[in-house]
């Protein structure tokens, strides 16, 4: 059963945004009190009359800019990195930094913007006295939900099941940038190695748990729901590596090699782990704003795309009808999506009714095909016969960008005979994809090759990579580059 990671801080951020809805207006309502009614403050709770009263000055107007503030504040929060924890040794200090700049990003912004409209009343002490109180009850609020996040992960919730293959220096000092930063959620459970090393790190002295050899690796993964393992090792034979990296992408566990080989004909996205360089290979997790957007995309666009595009629908259903009137317009085909689930892909059929009743599952013969009916090659040349996919990409079971979508005979095929071949079903489908513009057809009877550009995209996925594919797929749609 593949096993999946768990996608985290959503809750967080949303807690964090949460603190800073309520403390950000309270920060400018608390500023205008300083400056302008602390001797009411004084004389309230304290009897003294101490500070200054500016009778003149009225709170009305802080009360009505705290829209403003607020919005320009949680941007500038937002680009300051103030909605994640950090990841480092020493996250209380880096939350200090972030907060630091956040609130000073923003605290300038609003004095440019004060100088050309009037955001707030004149006074520039309020702005100032926005930034101290900012920083201190900022800060507070970020340390309090740093604290109950850290002790989530640290009672196992939302965190990243992880071993380390490898007992050497390398292999130790990875272990303890993991042990010393919960931050990144990476909950050690252990190490493999040939052997117990006889000498370890400070940090490790009763942290360190020898699992076994290398050659256990399979059972641990069997006993434990591990998400990510850790390849340190350096003295590895390639094909026991690949072996193992075989192992735990067909579970769905993330590999991340931080040794001196690297599989080159499927580089996964490279990071920086506490300054060591590392490629991560798999499930690439934690992205819920890209994720979010993809799918707001991928609904606004299909449902925009089916409506222009409805009345040349019709035309190509009727000429399915006066053409072969003996098979269904719609065909529908069992495909394998996101986690091996099947579902039922949609095209308008080009082909003769069972034209693979003899023959069982092949692959498109690209120049001599012979099943399709009349004007059936004209629907595939400008993939016209793709339409109907918009309805699976509404339904959810496809996006418009990702990998094509196999049969399930394929895909157990060329399971057994291409390494990595399962990463494919970590991400959604696509109507198009990264392979499709670097190919098109041609690469459908060359699946190894096809199956580069795919992993490719899964490792670098993003909203820009999806705009360029699509973008990129009317262009080849429209020179009809390697068309069927």
């Amino acid at each position: 059963m593949k096993q999946k990671p768990m996608k985290n801080r959503v809750l967080f951020a949303m807690l964090r945004l949460g603190a800073d809805i309520v403390l950000i207006p309270s920060t400018l309502i608390l500023a205008y009190g300083l400056k302008f009614k602390l001797n009411w403050f004084f004389m309230t709770f304290f009897h003294r009359d101490w500070g200054l009263l500016y009778p003149h000055a009225q709170i009305e107007p802080y009360i009505q800019a705290t829209g403003i503030v607020l919005v320009i504040w949680v941007i500038s929060f937002y680009f300051s990195g103030l909605y994640s924890l950090s990841s480092d040794v020493f996250p209380a200090a880096d939350e200090f930094v972030k907060v630091l700049r956040g609130v000073g990003f923003a605290t300038l912004q609003i004095l440019g913007i004060s100088f050309l409209f009037k955001v707030l009343p004149s006074s520039r002490f309020v702005i100032i006295y926005s930034f101290l109180i900012g920083v201190l009850l900022i800060y507070l609020s970020r340390l309090f939900i740093m604290w109950l996040e850290l002790r989530a992960y640290k009672r196992g919730r939302w965190v990243w099941n992880t071993i380390v293959i490898g007992a050497d220096d390398h292999g130790q000092n990875v272990t303890e940038k993991i042990l010393l930063s919960p931050g990144s959620r990476y909950r050690y459970y252990g190490t493999l190695s040939d052997a117990p090393p006889s000498q370890l790190s400070y940090h490790l002295q009763e942290s360190f748990k020898f699992l076994g050899t290398v050659s256990d690796i399979e059972r641990v993964l069997n006993e434990q729901a591990i998400h990510v393992v850790f390849l340190t090792k350096t003295n590895f034979p390639r094909r026991e590596i690949r072996e193992i990296l075989q192992l735990c992408l067909d579970r769905g566990i993330t590999v991340k090699v931080a040794s001196d080989y690297i599989p080159s004909q499927y580089l996964g996205k490279p990071e920086l782990f506490h300054g060591i360089p590392i490629i991560s290979i798999g499930f690439t997790p934690d992205q819920p704003l890209y994720f979010f957007l993809k799918r707001v995309g991928d609904i606004l666009i299909s449902l925009v795309l089916g409506i222009v595009f409805s009345p040349l629908w019709l035309l190509v259903a009727l000429w399915i009808r006066l053409v072969s009137s003996d098979g269904p317009v719609l065909y529908k085909q069992t495909r394998v999506g996101l986690n091996a689930k099947e579902f039922e892909l949609f095209k308008f059929r080009s082909m003769v009714p069972d034209s693979e009743s003899e023959t069982g599952p092949v692959m498109v013969d690209t120049k001599n095909e012979t099943r399709c009916i009349k004007g059936g090659k004209f629907l595939r040349r400008w993939s016209l016969d793709e339409w109907p996919q918009l309805i699976n990409v509404l339904k959810g079971d496809m996006s418009l960008v990702g990998p094509r979508p196999e049969r399930p005979y394929f895909v157990e095929k060329f399971s057994k005979d291409l390494p990595f071949f399962k990463m494919r079903l970590d991400v959604l489908p696509g109507l198009t994809g990264w392979a499709q513009v670097n190919g098109r057809s041609v690469l459908t009877s060359r699946p190894d090759q096809k199956l580069k550009y795919d992993i490719y995209y899964i490792q670098n996925r993003c909203l820009s990579l999806d705009l360029k594919i699509l973008v990129l797929t009317f262009f080849v749609v429209l020179r009809r580059e390697e068309s069927y």
